[in-house]
């Protein structure tokens, strides 16, 4: 569990300085995120990231009491669909 949440952390962080280097605002697929950093800017779209991934961690410590492979099984899919998120950035970036 320590090592899917390390790993969940580190996408998400690459995941958010993609988007940082590569994305305005009006690009961001993310609703809430898109109107948080239209609103406030970039250092709050970090702050309600790095929140979002927090609580999702504080989800999966819960889950992970009663249903530990539940709570893995949900760290890998986060871990999964942000590298893939990650890696489709990548790809648009190559081709600009």
């Amino acid at each position: 569990m320590l090592i899917l949440s390390i790993l969940y952390c580190l996408v998400s962080l690459i995941d958010l300085l993609l988007t940082g280097l590569i994305i305005q605002p009006d690009h961001e697929a993310n609703p809430v995120a898109r109107w948080v950093w239209e609103e406030f800017g970039f250092a709050y779209l970090i702050v309600f990231k790095a929140l979002m991934v927090f609580l999702i961690l504080l989800i999966c410590r819960k889950i992970n009491q009663l249903r530990p492979t539940t709570a893995k099984i949900i760290l890998c899919i986060g871990v999964l669909l942000t590298s893939l998120v990650c890696l489709l950035f990548g790809v648009t970036f190559y081709e600009w």
